[in-house]
């Protein structure tokens, strides 16, 4: 059973998040969402929020119990501003309300300054938390801006590091790599507190695969599973 993944957050990748919520099985109560705080928004590093979600499936549950319980432990602020519209989450909640209608959300943005000991903490608290009632997930989209063959080098070096636990080597990637470092290293240091398995790449694909052309901009996209 998938315990962790590393899904996209663009739309046109939605397939991936799919595929992968699909399969996960009816029993999941919660998925935790961890991506990056794209605007640099708000004075903390690490936000959450306790609003529910609005989707076009109905509204999707915050489970506030947790996320009370990450502000009290000092883990995370709570400010709904920053979370409203930001991607990395919005996208996954239309997903998860579809795919998981029962399943309440924890929603957690990182911003880039994010500190190791923070990963830390952040992945030590939902490895003692959780049970296999809760799915853990990355939000993360990985090459940006580069043609099609830097990005498909790029994505692979990452892909290198992830499958093999290079936690050092993530941290303080820039978005030629992925835009979101912390998400990344917090979903490894939970798997590795978990015993889960070794990441299996699902699938790797390039904005300029679904488009069918070769633009000068691209993105990559992942999706990795931890069993």
């Amino acid at each position: 059973m998938v315990s962790a993944a590393i899904v996209p957050h663009y739309y046109p990748a939605g397939f991936m998040i799919a595929r992968l919520l699909q399969t996960v099985g009816g029993n999941i109560e919660r998925v935790v969402v961890i991506g990056p705080n794209h605007r640099e928004a708000g004075g903390s590093v690490i936000t959450s929020g306790s609003a529910d979600w609005e989707t076009p499936f109905g509204i999707l549950e915050t489970d506030k119990e947790t996320v009370n319980e990450l502000y009290n432990k000092g883990l995370a602020a709570v400010d709904e501003e920053v979370l409203e519209g930001e991607q990395s989450i919005e996208v996954l909640a239309v997903y998860i309300k579809y795919f998981l209608k029962d399943a309440k959300i924890v929603p957690v943005v990182l911003k880039r300054a994010v500190t190791d000991a923070e990963t830390e903490k952040l992945a030590d608290f939902f490895s003692k938390k959780i049970g296999a009632e809760t799915l853990v997930l990355a939000s993360v989209d990985f090459s940006h801006y580069l043609t099609k063959k830097e990005a498909d080098e790029k994505d692979r070096q990452t892909g290198e590091m992830i499958k093999n636990y290079r936690i050092a080597d993530l941290d303080g990637l820039d978005s030629d790599y992925l835009d979101s470092p912390g998400a990344v290293i917090t979903l490894l240091k939970f798997a590795q507190k978990k015993k889960l398995g070794q990441p299996e790449v699902i699938e790797h694909i390039n904005s300029a695969d679904l488009t069918g052309s070769n633009p000068k901009e691209t993105t990559g996209f992942y999706l990795i599973v931890f069993k």
